[in-house]
């Protein structure tokens, strides 16, 4: 279930991701932060927390004033997702 929902999590990323790279550069530089824009603007990461593996998407921002940021979306126990763990996003 859980190797489910982080393949759900990832091909999720990728859409937003795609969005998000088809729009011109001023939006881009309007509604991407300066450290996302230069050195964070992939689809997803996963990041270890404790014992836990969290998969982190990007997120297109909603509101008149947000902004492209990150979002959780799944955390699962390291040792059922240990074939994420070397995972390169694509993207």
């Amino acid at each position: 279930m859980s190797n489910e929902i982080f393949n759900k999590g990832i091909e999720l990323g990728r859409e937003r991701h795609a969005h998000i790279s088809e729009k011109g550069a001023k939006w881009k530089a309007r509604n991407i932060p300066v450290y996302i824009r230069e050195h964070l603007l992939v689809p997803y990461y996963i990041t270890q927390n404790g014992p836990n593996l969290e998969l982190w998407i990007i997120n297109y921002p909603m509101g008149v004033n947000e902004k492209v940021d990150f979002v959780r979306f799944a955390t699962v126990p390291y040792e059922a997702s240990a074939i994420y763990a070397g995972t390169k996003p694509s993207g």
